[in-house]
């Protein structure tokens, strides 16, 4: 089983993802990484930020945990709430397979497929923290 902290980071009505092409289509994820041993989540959080894009983006309250089951590893996602932090991010490609940075828009969200697929959960303001096990697109 692995755990994944994920960050929900909007501005201007827009949310921060990464993109990734995938013989199944293209995926949009949430910015964020699995933990080291030791290691709390919110530190995790933290540390992929600043490896993967170089921003120092602290995490907020919780508002989502998600499970999914995909090629036959469970993933417990925990999708924090982070503020603005200053200057724009940018892909470190020695950390992240990623090709690019997305800004995709608030409003569309359940039209992309995201990781994890909570795009629904998170147009909505009054959405469940536990949504349980979601169903996530092949990739």
């Amino acid at each position: 089983m692995r755990i994944r902290p994920g960050a929900y980071i909007v501005r201007d009505h827009r949310v921060l993802t990464l993109k990734y092409t995938y013989s199944g289509g293209i995926i949009y994820a949430l910015p964020g990484g699995n933990l080291e041993f030791g290691e709390e989540l919110e530190s995790a959080l933290v540390r992929e930020l600043e490896e993967e894009l170089g921003i120092r983006c602290r995490p907020g309250e919780v508002l989502h945990v998600a499970e999914v089951m995909h090629r036959g590893e469970n993933t417990i996602h925990f999708i924090f709430k982070c503020g603005d932090f200053p200057g724009e991010p940018q892909l470190n490609p020695a950390e992240t397979k990623a090709e690019e940075i997305a800004w995709l828009p608030l409003s569309e969200l359940d039209r992309f497929t995201l990781y994890p697929n909570i795009g629904s959960a998170l147009m909505l303001a009054e959405a469940p923290v536990f949504l349980g096990v979601i169903e996530q697109p092949r990739y």
